[in-house]
């Protein structure tokens, strides 16, 4: 029971099942504009000025995001979250498809960022792999206007086998923060069908599925491998074995 022995405001504390509200800092601003890069519809926490250009790039021509962000950190402030925003139907990220030597369409990579941010990442594919036949690097660079290297990404010993851990669709994207990838096919299952009908040579270049034009593609490359007497053959992901041609006399193919 409140005792009142004069005028004024008197607090009466009540049973409740009801938690109390807990104090939250009241200096966190929050700031929604038009940027160059970056997350869209995406809270990216800031704690100092120079985050912002690492994240969402250099001022919109125009635009006032970046103005109020540096005011907000020159008048004491040390905490905010920036949004990016963009009007609807009118961003859309780069993309490229990525072909196998017979040149079928096999990997389709798209820049995570929308606009002319996802525009400045280079891919390069390296097949100096342990198994050349059946795995590849993916190199990813992200390049500004002034030729600088701004992010360089390396993925290693990706697979187009669907069943291994490093299925490069899945691996790339999991792993890579420039670039999503999918495969091409409709399926997985059309995919490896695709893989098994064919047939593959080095870096997985199709072998014809006639026995004669199987025959002339074999000696072809038994007549290339004589040059050095030896080539290195793999089958069904097995490590490589090297197979030596020293006194072999003509050719044969058994099917």
């Amino acid at each position: 029971m409140v005792q009142v022995s004069y005028p004024g405001v008197y607090i009466k504390e009540v049973p409740s099942g009801v938690h109390t509200i807990t104090g939250v800092a009241t200096s966190i601003a929050a700031f929604f504009g038009h940027t160059n890069k970056g997350p869209i519809n995406k809270a990216e926490r800031l704690l100092k000025l120079a985050d912002l250009e690492d994240k969402f790039g250099p001022p919109v021509p125009g635009g006032e995001l970046h103005t109020a962000v540096r005011l907000f950190f020159q008048n004491g402030g040390t905490d905010c979250y920036v949004v990016r925003l963009i009007e609807d139907g009118t961003g859309s990220a780069a993309s490229t498809t990525l072909k196998n030597e017979a040149g079928a369409e096999v990997l389709q990579v798209t820049a995570k960022e929308v606009g002319t941010g996802g525009n400045e990442v280079a891919l390069e594919v390296d097949y100096n792999t342990a198994q050349p036949e059946d795995t590849f690097h993916l190199y990813l660079r992200r390049i500004g206007d002034d030729g600088t290297v701004k992010v360089t990404e390396e993925i290693r010993n990706c697979s187009m086998d669907p069943d291994s851990d490093r299925f490069a669709p899945a691996l790339i994207t999991q792993e890579s923060q420039l670039v999503d990838c999918e495969h091409v096919f409709a399926t997985t299952a059309a995919l490896k069908a695709a893989a098994a009908g064919a047939g593959s040579s080095e870096a997985r270049r199709p072998l014809p599925t006639t026995a004669a034009d199987a025959q002339d593609e074999f000696e072809d490359l038994v007549s290339a491998a004589k040059k050095t007497f030896t080539f290195t053959l793999s089958l069904d992901g097995k490590a490589p074995v090297e197979v030596s041609l020293k006194g072999v006399e003509g050719t044969s193919l058994t099917t």
